[in-house]
């Protein structure tokens, strides 16, 4: 908290993610793997990651919430440039569960097509506030629209059928409430 205060933190009721990166302890045994195991390990996506790009900070961390408390692993980003530095930094990602307009010179379309392009193995869902918003891109009615505002019941259905997998265990009701689902509607 002192650290926060010192460095400008303005409030101290909202949640903070600290990670820690620690070098291993000298002498500390790793277990043997094969190589090709090894590199088939690390460029597979971990079915249960998620890389969530949404400019609006409450509605990404409730869903980042949500998604975590029910078993999803959450990466977040906060407009599409940012989104492709993760994914180029991280090859377990995979789905990318996207907002359609964004800032940053990037909507979830032209993201979309950049994972289609360079990532062809991870999954897009795009999220819109416009019902129509997948008829605006024809050569991406593959990729999966969330219409706002959701359920969260809704958004697990639609993760489950993305990530073609059975709907998490624990999904459970409740809703992301629609005042925040409605602040950047589009």
């Amino acid at each position: 908290y002192q650290t926060l205060e010192r460095a400008g933190s303005q409030s101290s009721d909202q949640g903070t993610v600290v990670r820690l990166f620690l070098p291993r302890a000298p002498g500390a045994a790793l277990a043997p793997a094969a190589p090709e195991a090894a590199a088939d390990a690390a460029a597979a996506p971990e079915p249960g990651m998620i890389l969530l790009v949404e400019d609006d900070d409450l509605l990404r961390d409730a869903t980042a919430e949500w998604l975590e408390g029910v078993g999803y692993r959450v990466l977040l980003a906060a407009d599409g440039p940012s989104a492709i530095q993760v994914l180029q930094a991280e090859p377990g990602i995979a789905l990318v569960l996207s907002d359609v307009a964004m800032p940053g010179g990037m909507d979830g379309y032209a993201l979309a097509r950049w994972v289609r392009a360079h990532r062809p193995g991870v999954r897009c869902l795009l999220v819109s506030g416009q019902p129509n918003g997948a008829a605006a891109d024809t050569d991406l009615a593959e990729v999966p629209m969330l219409v706002k505002p959701y359920g969260l019941a809704m958004l697990e259905q639609t993760l489950a059928a993305t990530l073609g997998g059975p709907a998490r265990e624990n999904a459970g009701g409740g809703d992301i409430p629609s005042r925040l689902l409605s602040q950047g509607a589009a």
